[in-house]
């Protein structure tokens, strides 16, 4: 048969004369028990070198790097579990707004894009329980709160009135949220992330256009001026 010009991979890898032998190549070392302390929390906590660079990028994330936590109940970052600094990760990286609340006074930590849910709460809001941050609303969303923690099940609520007070006055707020279980290494239920998205504009936008619609059918129909501003 003539030569094709191709030659199976076998023929290729054990050619000894086209591929020869390399004799005492020597490969890097590596310190494992270093590699390990970099990448992994021991002890369910953080023993990075550097255990605040996560921390760095954001506003919030230089905030929450600066808060006295051994105040509250979750005491220094560097002893904080693995499971709140893996999603805190991911809420300080995020675009779309975030919050944590942690433990079973709900203590509560939020990214940069959530600052405008909280207003002029903000940047005291930081490190406190959630009754303190949101004592309008407690009453109305404490069994929200308390649902996901008993329960691990996670609660979606669309266009949800919550009459807020951010900036010293009561506020008509609608808003797109869910409360989600953050489950521990045992498997427990140990906080909740809050995802939200305000539609307040949206809602009292749809309002308007509703009424406007009605005004113009009520006045289309009217026979004469007493009928119109009736």
């Amino acid at each position: 048969m003539p030569d094709s010009g191709f030659r199976s991979a076998s023929a290729v890898f054990f050619n000894s004369e086209e591929c020869p032998r390399v004799e005492n190549q020597s490969l890097p070392s590596y310190d494992r028990p270093t590699l390990i302390n970099q990448q992994t929390p021991l002890d369910g906590g953080m023993k990075a070198t550097d255990m605040f660079s996560w921390l760095t990028g954001s506003e919030m994330g230089g905030r929450i790097r600066a808060f006295d936590w051994s105040r509250t109940p979750l005491g220094p970052i560097e002893h904080w579990p693995a499971s709140l600094v893996s999603i805190l990760g991911v809420c300080l990286t995020a675009q779309t707004p975030m919050a944590i609340y942690w433990g079973a006074d709900s203590w509560l930590l939020y990214n940069d894009a959530w600052r405008p849910v909280v207003g002029g709460k903000h940047p005291w809001a930081l490190g406190h329980p959630a009754r303190e941050v949101w004592p309008e609303l407690w009453p109305t969303i404490q069994h929200y709160f308390h649902s996901v923690l008993n329960t691990g099940e996670a609660n979606w609520r669309t266009d949800e009135l919550l009459p807020m007070q951010r900036f010293g006055y009561t506020e008509e707020c609608y808003f797109d949220y869910s409360l989600n279980p953050i489950r521990g290494q045992s498997g427990a239920v140990e906080g909740i992330l809050n995802i939200v998205q305000e539609t307040t504009y949206r809602v009292l936008n749809d309002r308007r256009t509703s009424l406007l619609r009605e005004l113009a059918s009520l006045s289309g129909s009217a026979q004469n001026d007493t009928d119109a501003c009736a």
